[in-house]
């Protein structure tokens, strides 16, 4: 939220060929090398405005702050019944919230792009996911409003020239490397290349969103659930879209005037379980700064999947202890949808799994607690079925998934053994975001800006095995798996906690921290 008050061009001077670009708000240095530029950036003087910066709240009081907030849309999704009678004449409820926290795209390396602005032709090397859109973003930027400001206003013809990167899933900072270089070769009338910072990278992406998801059920007196109530309350997954068509979606853009344009949507499990009353509904919040914020939240990978399911399939298993019934038999007891039924049976057939109807606090040799959940979704026409396999340190909280068994249903399948790969690498980097990943912020900026303060899964976590069953479908149109299995991985590592625990985890991620602390709860 700093405005630029004034820079000292001059603290620079001693570092040859530096050139200072100053448009608006976006201050940047070029420099014919590498290494000179990186001096420049850290020694240039610039006076800021810091009357109006930083965020609500913090990360470590988030969650209570969204409870607290007035959302700026609210939606019911599904109505199906009377939710709240149901709930009222319950013999008994059950009512728990979920919280999952922002999380980094953390791209192994930073943005890195080329653009060279020349004689009104704009050309952007790029490994954006979205790259037949930075052009038209670039040719946008630089039309409005700069070249309003421009005494000949210049148009420009673009494009954008692809190139392979660091990870191109969602609404990474590429985007937003490209356009710096953009504004910076227009400034400077030669090509630039930007490549941001490990702490850019990992501070200024855009975030997967946050949220508190409530969920309600009631129990008659047969020990029924006759009614379910889905909450989500968090942030949107579009405060920057999906592409980089317009310079309202990049921080460059905002920095240099064009207003961001943030787009209500959230989501609701994806399943086909049958309740008499049933009813889905979220609120959006506004995003809590809206212009060239840190915590600008984008599409991550499987959007919203991975924070709804988490809890929709965390509270199917809760509604089955709390009926004293196997979580297995109660899931296939109300899917209306064979397929469904299919891919639990699949993985649960996978794993072994034996019928329970309360956690098992199981202990190997070592005294460490193994235990096995099940969780299930629909993705698009995609179904996944996940049985997970945890230890847990009972005196370090280390949680290890040993082994993931996965039903796989997305229709036809043309290549079994990149099918196979797919799924892998979604189910390791869904555990990395269960049990390690979470932005830390304070009022003025992100903290989580390196692998230290935002560590991931790495080989010593990975699981010993993944065992994969597909069901093959060829009457059926082949459907993705890119992101499918992200969403069933998060609830199957919680379910399996409880069975190896007896303790429910409902904050995401499962830290050794927090671990030890519920254990000992």
């Amino acid at each position: 939220g700093a405005r630029v008050a004034g820079v000292d061009k001059a603290s620079v001077s001693d570092i040859p060929g530096v050139q200072v670009v100053v448009e608006n708000d976006f201050v940047g240095v070029v420099a014919p090398n590498e290494w000179d530029a990186i001096r420049a950036a850290r020694q240039l003087k610039v006076e800021w405005d810091t009357s109006d910066i930083g965020f609500p709240t913090t990360s470590a009081d988030l969650f209570d702050w969204i409870r607290s907030a007035e959302p700026g849309k609210s939606e019911i999704e599904e109505d199906i019944g009377d939710v709240d009678a149901a709930i009222d004449a319950a013999a008994r409820t059950i009512t728990v919230e979920y919280e999952w926290p922002f999380q980094s795209h953390a791209r192994m390396a930073g943005a890195a792009s080329l653009a060279d602005v020349r004689n009104g032709e704009v050309v952007v090397w790029t490994d954006s996911q979205k790259p037949y859109d930075t052009g038209k973003g670039a040719k946008k930027l630089l039309e409005t409003p700069i070249g309003d400001r421009r005494s000949n206003s210049p148009q420009y013809s673009a494009r954008s020239i692809w190139k392979p990167g660091p990870g191109s899933y969602g609404r990474s900072d590429a985007g937003d490397g490209a356009m710096d270089a953009v504004l910076l070769s227009e400034a400077v009338g030669a090509p630039v290349r930007v490549q941001w910072m490990r702490h850019e990278g990992h501070a200024w992406d855009p975030k997967g969103p946050a949220s508190v998801i409530t969920c309600r059920a009631a129990i008659d007196g047969d020990g029924n659930v006759v009614a379910y109530h889905f909450h989500t309350k968090g942030f949107s997954r579009s405060d920057q879209n999906s592409r980089e068509d317009a310079p309202g979606e990049v921080l460059a853009g905002h920095l240099v005037g064009h207003p961001s344009t943030p787009e209500w949507r959230m989501q609701t499990p994806a399943e086909s379980y049958r309740f008499p009353n049933k009813r889905y509904s979220w609120d959006a919040l506004p995003p809590l700064r809206l212009q060239a914020s840190p915590l600008r939240t984008a599409h991550f990978r499987d959007p919203y999947g991975p924070e709804v399911h988490f809890a929709a399939e965390s509270v199917i298993d809760e509604m089955a202890f709390a009926t004293e019934t196997d979580p297995l038999e109660f899931r296939l007891a109300r899917v209306t949808d064979e397929r469904d039924a299919d891919v639990l049976k699949a993985a649960a057939e996978l794993a072994g799994w034996e019928p329970h109807a309360s956690p098992r606090r199981r202990r190997d040799s070592n005294g460490n607690y193994i235990g096995q959940g099940i969780a299930y979704a629909q993705r698009n026409r995609s179904v996944n079925a996940v049985v997970a396999e945890v230890e847990v340190n009972p005196e370090t909280g280390r949680v290890w998934v040993r082994r993931m068994y996965v039903g796989a249903d997305h229709g036809l399948i043309i290549n079994p053994f990149t099918l196979d790969r797919v799924i892998e690498g979604n189910l390791i980097q869904a555990t990395s975001r269960t049990l390690f990943e979470e932005v830390h912020f304070d009022r003025n900026m992100v903290k989580a800006d390196d692998w230290r303060s935002y560590p991931i899964l790495e080989a010593a976590d990975a699981p010993l095995e993944i065992r994969i069953t597909k069901i093959n479908r060829p009457e059926l149109d082949p459907r993705g798996a890119g992101e499918p299995t992200t969403r069933v991985a998060p609830p199957a590592i919680a379910n399996a906690f409880f069975d190896a625990t007896g303790v429910r985890l409902r904050r995401v991620p499962f830290t050794p921290r927090r671990v030890r602390a519920a254990l000992r709860a």
